[in-house]
């Protein structure tokens, strides 16, 4: 046990930079109203948990892991917070369902070429996105969209983006539409819906993956039909 502890003292030695660079990335990036210490501490405790959960075993490094632990506690708690705008609410949640997908890829696509790799993480975070706005209620007259009008072309080309979403959502597995609605809809994190299901947070993560390529899968298809 002391010798694990030591390993796992001597990584968080190691990474400390790496807690600094992800919360001032996301500070910037998100344009967060907490002070720079105070997002470092957030993602400190992420990367104390990813020590102790790390498998050294496992094909993906230690930092990869790190940094999605340390981005994903520093916006678990951000969002946490009272006094978000919905807005950037929405923001941070797109963010953190982006960064979620790409953690559970590396397992799912261990054994893709790295271009393959990739193009699967293009489509992850693409189809992360599509189902947070389908997911996102319009706002009218909101100070969040204040000086921004939708061309009528744009406004029906969102709903029919939404819909289709929502419809390829059914076409899922059980378990998989189940973890969708949960983290977009009812806004859980991944840890959260693990816990509803007695699972662990990896197998989310995995299976967040496995679901957004499905979903992009279904959705693709649908659209050619409908261009045919």
């Amino acid at each position: 046990m002391e010798g694990e502890s030591q390993k796992q003292g001597d990584l968080v030695a190691q990474h400390g930079w790496l807690v600094r660079h992800v919360a001032y990335r996301l500070k910037t990036t998100l344009r967060l109203q907490f002070a720079l210490e105070e997002l470092e501490q957030m993602g400190m405790l992420g990367l104390l948990d990813a020590a102790r959960r790390f498998d050294a075993t496992a094909s993906t490094s230690f930092g990869t892991y790190a940094y999605y632990r340390i981005r994903g506690a520093i916006l678990d708690e951000t969002l946490s917070q009272q006094g978000l705008k919905r807005s950037q609410a929405a923001a941070i949640r797109r963010v953190r369902a982006m960064g979620d997908a790409l953690e559970g890829l590396s397992d799912v696509a261990e054994s893709a070429s790295d271009m393959d790799y990739l193009v699967h993480a293009m489509v992850c975070a693409t189809t992360a996105s599509e189902v947070m706005e389908s997911a996102t209620v319009e706002l009218e007259e909101s100070e969040e969209l204040s000086g921004y009008t939708a061309t009528p072309e744009q406004v029906v080309a969102q709903k029919m983006s939404k819909a289709l979403v929502r419809r390829m959502l059914g076409h899922l597995p059980e378990d998989e539409r189940e973890l969708l609605a949960d983290c977009y809809f009812s806004s859980m994190s991944l840890a959260q819906h693990a816990d509803r299901v007695g699972r662990s947070r990896s197998w989310a993560c995995r299976a967040h993956a496995r679901a957004l390529l499905r979903l992009q899968e279904l959705m693709a298809s649908a659209s050619s039909r409908m261009e045919e």
